[in-house]
């Protein structure tokens, strides 16, 4: 009778359990803390998307595209939908009583070329950490969208230049030889010998901020900071590429 009692009593919780796999599969997601692995982990994840959808998706996004035969690129137009997707793709962030360290969750997620999820789920994550109020994260999601679809489809460890198969940040398939390095592609100028990033976070290199999300995103967002839209919108040429509509020339996310 105690027996039947109990199996009674975990029945919801099973149905629930069920009901939140069937919809992390509808959706396509990658839930982090139950499948993903750091950059590099060729792990199949627990929710696989097919190849068409992937592919879809991506062009949707705007992302650079490898082809079939990996020989050229494509680089679709973002769409406004693209951009409106900057507040729609949170994964799911540890609970708050599990005190996981945020550089380990953000080098804890998969990334993958064109995926723009886990990028802007690092982008919340390392902004948070660094006292951005919500209300100035979500003014500069879109914008932050826009520059990391187009500078690095989603991979932290991009090099000026690199393109990688679809879904992969650790399947190469272009060499890139530009110093441009991470999430934002960010330049010596602000990495080298008297860069703001490097003078005011110890990341003097490409292989410091290649060599971890954490860098690479920390990279980006100490940029906005100090600098706000200026290294990728203000310089000849550089308005042609991206929305620098989304923010005012002078905003700065903590000013």
């Amino acid at each position: 009778m105690k027996l039947t009692k109990m199996l009674a009593s975990t029945r919801p919780q099973c149905r629930a359990r069920r009901r939140l796999m069937r919809g992390a599969l509808a959706l396509g997601v990658c839930v982090p803390l139950l499948a993903c692995g750091p950059i590099g982990d060729r792990r199949e994840s627990t929710v696989v998307t097919s190849a068409a959808r992937a592919a879809a998706g991506i062009r949707a996004l705007g992302a650079p595209v490898a082809s079939a035969d990996a020989s050229v690129t494509e680089l679709a137009t973002v769409a406004d939908a693209g951009i409106a997707t900057a507040h729609a793709t949170r994964l799911n962030p540890p609970a708050v009583e599990e005190r996981v360290d945020p550089a380990h969750y953000v080098n804890s997620l998969r990334y993958g070329w064109g995926d723009m999820a886990p990028a802007m789920e690092a982008f919340r994550v390392v902004a948070s950490s660094r006292a951005w109020t919500a209300a100035a994260i979500d003014l500069w999601s879109p914008f932050v969208y826009d520059v990391i679809v187009k500078e690095s489809a989603g991979c932290p460890n991009a090099r000026g230049g690199d393109i990688y198969a679809s879904g992969s940040c650790s399947d190469l398939l272009v060499q890139g030889q530009r110093p441009d390095s991470g999430f934002g592609q960010v330049t010596p100028v602000l990495y080298g010998p008297g860069g703001i990033v490097c003078q005011l976070e110890g990341l003097c290199s490409q292989r410091q901020i290649i060599d971890s999300a954490w860098n690479s995103m920390v990279a980006l967002v100490s940029t906005l900071e100090q600098l706000g839209r200026f290294p990728w919108c203000d310089y000849q040429g550089a308005t042609n590429l991206h929305l620098c509509d989304l923010i005012p020339r002078d905003a700065r996310p903590k000013g």
